[in-house]
């Protein structure tokens, strides 16, 4: 069992990965599904849509998260990593999801009419129509640029104006259209909020004023905001960003003190969380055309069944799939090359008259 005093730092070992924000990652993924599945389904009114506002801070998670594992140094070397990881999927599963879209539209002849405002949502979301929840790659990508080029002194006051800014944009000036200035602002804040607090000490004292800071927002006025649009349903956008950053440490806080075997599911979920990831909504919106269109599902429950039961078995084995080097360049992750066996040097016998009887020594294994 982890000590959740130790901070969740990614400065400890980089070399391997921390099982505990595997876990939380896991979670998170998995009610940003089941929130996608329960909204493609009609059911946003339902008790179980509400209660999952309990985690309300999971998109800011995955900011802070990213945040946590930061590094200053060389720049071309940081946008190319970013790009390769960030980019590459953006770009794939973007088109994947759009081809979909058009190919369900066409079935019933809305597709000339989709054509028209395909550039129109792209201006305005940074997305192609048919996998929406990819703005978080670009938001995640451009919010990276921006934190390594700021100089070390002047981000905590870029953190300042960057959550300052989405607030105005949201309460004084509503802007909406387009959405990305505002969640790159929000976006920015978490990010760097990660990286500013990834070796503070998680002591018992931090932590409890963290689960305050979250818990008593939530009892008094529970704030949600849809991080994307930049849209507040109810309460007030600094009240939601300070619950979310109590959330995101009680969360990790939470998972660091509970026992390894209890979150081996969610691990493996964390660890292929990308793939649950991009291509999520891409399955979610060929099941639903086929239970609506194909099989005549009308119920709203039943259909959010058949969406689950999709996404149960079709994700886990894609994760599967996605191991293999060819598809795991589409994920932005490099081609990981078997280390080959240096071949075995025989041992030479020492210069004596006569040959020598003694045995020679073994050649040492390869270790992988």
């Amino acid at each position: 069992m982890k000590d959740f005093t130790s901070p969740l730092s990614a400065t400890e070992n980089r070399t391997q990965r921390n099982e505990v924000l595997d876990a939380v990652a896991g979670l998170l993924i998995l009610h940003m599904i089941l929130g996608h599945i329960m909204a493609w389904s009609y059911l946003k009114k339902t008790d179980l849509y509400a209660w999952m506002d309990v985690l309300f801070f999971f998109m800011p998670w995955f900011f802070f998260k990213s945040g946590q594992f930061h590094r200053d140094g060389h720049y071309l070397r940081q946008l190319l990593s970013s790009a390769r990881r960030l980019l590459i999927p953006y770009v794939v599963f973007s088109l994947a999801g759009y081809a979909v879209k058009c190919y369900t539209l066409s079935l019933h002849n809305d597709f000339s009419v989709h054509l028209t405002r395909v550039w129109t949502k792209f201006s305005h979301e940074g997305v192609l129509p048919g996998n929406g929840p990819l703005w978080f790659l670009l938001v995640l990508f451009v919010a990276r640029q921006v934190y390594s080029l700021c100089p070390h002194r002047a981000r905590v006051p870029l953190l300042a104006v960057a959550i300052l800014g989405a607030f105005a944009l949201q309460h004084f000036f509503s802007v909406t259209d387009p959405i990305y200035p505002a969640s790159l602002c929000t976006g920015l804040f978490f990010y760097g909020l990660g990286h500013q607090l990834r070796d503070v000490p998680r002591t018992p004292s931090f932590v409890l004023t963290a689960f305050l800071l979250y818990a008593g927002i939530c009892l008094v006025q529970l704030s949600t905001l849809d991080m994307r649009t930049n849209l507040l349903y109810r309460g007030h956008f600094m009240l939601w960003a300070l619950a979310a950053a109590g959330g995101i440490l009680s969360i990790n806080a939470l998972f660091a003190a509970l026992p390894g075997w209890l979150l081996l599911p969610l691990r493996w979920v964390g660890r292929n969380s990308m793939s649950f990831y991009v291509t999520h909504m891409i399955w979610i919106t060929a099941a639903k055309f086929v239970l609506m269109k194909r099989l005549g599902c009308t119920d709203h429950v039943h259909l959010a069944w058949g969406l689950v039961a999709v996404c149960v078995v079709v994700l886990p084995l894609q994760a599967l799939l996605f191991r293999l080097p060819v598809l795991h360049l589409l994920m932005g992750e490099k081609v990981r090359r078997r280390r080959q066996c240096p071949k075995p040097v025989p041992a030479q016998e020492p210069p004596t008259a006569e040959p020598s009887t003694a045995s020679r020594p073994e050649s040492p294994g390869c270790t992988p």
